[in-house]
């Protein structure tokens, strides 16, 4: 779907055509629900569950925002909120989130056992440590590592959704990666 079509699609939105709403979903679905899940922990009910909000957020605001750039901006921006205001939600009741996680952890796939030419597992466990890993840093690190690492967001759309001087998104960014790369540096070069 061509910038022009998104665009048209608005206007047509704006005007009262609310089913052309449905086709601005469709084209952003994806990326808000992949986002949301990364940052929620790969919830993927909660992620669903915020990115509808945001898209609900967005169909009663139709006018802060301006094309296509803007509105995917706010669709991220206002997905993030929620994100966050849902950690600190989650945050009240952290003791059980974390036995839930313990619990979630089963002895067999700690322990699994590396065959020969089992390289996908072994891969699988390495993203899945990082990933745990990413989930440590503060909020503000792990949304710019996915924003950038993940979804190879430039640096001009993470300033914007993240309203920070874009002067500094690269030194941040460097920072996150560090903080990120010590939390895993002894797996890594132990080769897992």
């Amino acid at each position: 779907m061509s910038e022009e079509n998104v665009m048209d699609l608005v206007q047509l939105w704006r005007d009262g055509e609310t089913e052309r709403f449905d086709e601005i979903v469709v084209k952003y679905q994806k990326l808000l629900c992949s986002i949301a899940y990364l940052l929620l922990r790969r919830d993927y009910q909660q992620s669903c569950q915020i990115a509808c909000e945001a898209f609900a957020y967005a169909y009663h605001n139709p006018y802060k925002f301006h094309d296509e750039y803007s509105l995917k901006i706010f669709l991220c921006q206002t997905l993030i909120t929620m994100v966050k205001e849902k950690l600190k939600q989650n945050d009240a009741n952290k003791d059980e989130l974390l036995q839930e996680l313990l619990e979630g952890y089963k002895p067999d796939k700690v322990s699994m056992q590396r065959a020969a030419g089992d390289i996908l597992a072994e891969k699988e466990r390495l993203q899945e440590y990082i990933l745990d890993n990413l989930e440590t840093l503060l909020f503000e690190q792990m949304v710019m590592i996915i924003l950038r690492d993940v979804f190879m967001f430039p640096f001009e759309e993470i300033s914007e959704i993240m309203k920070l001087p874009l002067k500094t998104i690269p030194s941040r960014l460097h920072r996150a990666r560090i903080g990120l790369r010590d939390k895993i540096k002894d797996v890594i070069y132990s080769g897992m």
